[in-house]
């Protein structure tokens, strides 16, 4: 299985995930986003990346409240 890297820009990066494929990925990274931003009070901006193991981007997503 594939392993993918969860990178939030500003923070340090944690280990790997092992996940079936991109897809997956990609509804884990929109998961956990929708729960960091729900959470932090007072979140302006958030952005955060998937790589694969290769560092290939899988997905990006980026969240501003103005």
């Amino acid at each position: 299985m594939p392993t993918y890297f969860f990178h939030v820009i500003g923070t340090d990066t944690g280990d790997g995930q092992e996940l079936p494929d991109d897809a997956t990925a990609r509804s884990e990274a929109a998961a956990a986003f929708g729960e960091m931003i729900s959470h932090e009070a007072g979140l302006t901006e958030l952005r955060m990346e998937v790589r694969d193991g290769a560092g290939r981007t899988v997905a990006t997503l980026t969240y501003s409240l103005s």
